[in-house]
């Protein structure tokens, strides 16, 4: 995976509200899904399905506040 990440900060800096996003944002948006999608399709890396990953979420939290 080849990403330079002071490129992809640079678009990310302003702040994103309602469906006013920038163009810019939104591509810079667009192009992460596709990139992301293509890492799960390729078996780059392994999906955790969401209960898991809340279960594990309230767990850590838990053990914080105890």
């Amino acid at each position: 995976m080849s990403t330079n990440n002071k490129d992809s900060e640079d678009k990310f800096d302003e702040p994103i509200e309602g469906d006013d996003w920038k163009p810019t944002i939104k591509q810079a948006w667009i192009a992460e899904a596709e990139q992301r999608l293509a890492e799960v399709e390729n078996g780059e890396v392994e999906t955790i399905p969401g209960k898991e990953v809340v279960r594990s979420i309230r767990e850590r939290l838990s053990k914080r506040n105890t």
